[in-house]
């Protein structure tokens, strides 16, 4: 019998054609742009500039996705909380 694993966090890891949630986000919004920009000018040398731009445009975004992976934030909060006293002053 087959065992499968379960995806508790299946939102950090969610993936559209290799780039996270917000970066397809961005990328969709700069195609609907390109969209909007080809279909009010009737220029060819326009339409491959952009599309030039489009690919450049994706395997920036994927770059940046792969080499965020490298970059560690530190931790805004403790790893642990406690009510002991830490300095020898008294506030009393």
């Amino acid at each position: 019998m087959n065992s499968f694993k379960v995806h508790r966090h299946i939102r950090k890891r969610a993936l559209i054609m290799g780039l996270s949630v917000p970066l397809f986000a961005l990328m969709i919004s700069i195609v609907v742009i390109s969209l909007i920009i080809i279909i009010f000018s009737f220029d060819v040398s326009l339409l491959l500039v952009i599309i030039v731009v489009n690919v450049l445009t994706y395997v920036a975004i994927s770059f940046y996705q792969t080499s965020a992976k490298k970059i560690y934030f530190r931790s805004v909060y403790p790893k642990i909380i406690s009510n002991k006293r830490i300095s020898k002053l008294s506030y009393e």
